[in-house]
């Protein structure tokens, strides 16, 4: 799948945003620091997709709002478009109090954390320099 292949709810990657952090964290840091901090976001979104599926499956409305209205945020600083847009609907039927809306679109976050993690990861190797 490409990074910019579209889904239901956009582009998985937005590119141009990561070149922006990358260009930006070029200026103020040590070489790696890009890498890091994508491997990090990952294993955070990676454990907020399970408090996600904990929190839906207790219908608790305000630990699944919480959830991925943080999530969204992070993604959004990634690029990782697709999920910041899951997680903002998520968090949007949390704020109106659809139960039912809410739980359903968060069946598909692990897809969409999985989706964001691999489209980064390719990015990542496309930015290293050739051998």
């Amino acid at each position: 799948m490409s990074t910019s292949e579209p889904t239901s709810t956009g582009p998985v990657l937005d590119p141009e945003t990561l070149s922006i952090l990358a260009s930006e964290l070029q200026a103020d840091a040590a070489p790696g620091l890009m890498e890091s901090l994508v491997q990090t976001f990952i294993r955070d979104a990676e454990a907020r997709s399970g408090r996600i599926a904990d929190a839906a499956g207790a219908y608790d409305l305000q630990g699944l709002e919480h959830e991925s209205h943080a999530l969204g945020s992070s993604a959004a600083t990634f690029g990782a478009m697709a999920l910041h847009h899951l997680a903002r609907a998520i968090e949007a039927a949390c704020q109106g109090r659809d139960v039912d809306k809410a739980v359903g679109l968060s069946v598909g976050m692990d897809a969409a954390v999985s989706a964001a993690a691999a489209a980064l990861s390719d990015y990542l190797k496309q930015q290293e320099p050739p051998d």
